[in-house]
């Protein structure tokens, strides 16, 4: 999976959309993330 995002990386500063796409990807991962840790440290609070 990282070698594939690097190759992706590679080719997005050549690709304006792939760039666009790259960044919408990441940012979905950040937001559920965030969320699965939101989730962790509510439970970890109600321990």
């Amino acid at each position: 999976m990282n070698a594939g995002y690097l190759a992706v990386q590679s080719l997005a500063n050549a690709n304006d959309s792939l760039a666009a796409a790259l960044r919408a990807e990441r940012e979905r991962n950040a937001v559920g993330i965030l969320s699965r840790d939101d989730a962790l440290q509510e439970t970890l609070r109600g321990r």
